[in-house]
């Protein structure tokens, strides 16, 4: 589910740029709603995202903020989202 929603977002974002005739990067930043269900949870819960997209390997990281470490600081990480 999250790889063809990415797929998605990256095909609408990529063919704007290209009609109005722009060159697009190799990193590509995209928002939107990603829906998902927490494991041990039958719970389907909806999330807004950051997705960072290499278009030249496909790999895609999501962006987490405000997350709590061990030590009790806030952090702010990318963490790749796997297939």
């Amino acid at each position: 589910m999250k790889t063809i929603f990415v797929f998605i977002a990256w095909i609408v974002f990529t063919a704007s740029a290209f009609s109005e005739g722009q060159s697009v990067g190799r990193y590509q930043l995209i928002s939107g709603t990603v829906d998902f269900t927490m494991p041990g949870n039958a719970v389907e819960t909806q999330a807004r995202v950051i997705l960072r997209i290499d278009t030249q390997t496909g790999k895609t990281w999501r962006y987490f903020f405000g997350t709590v470490n061990k030590d009790g600081k806030l952090k702010e990480v990318w963490s790749e989202i796997q297939d």
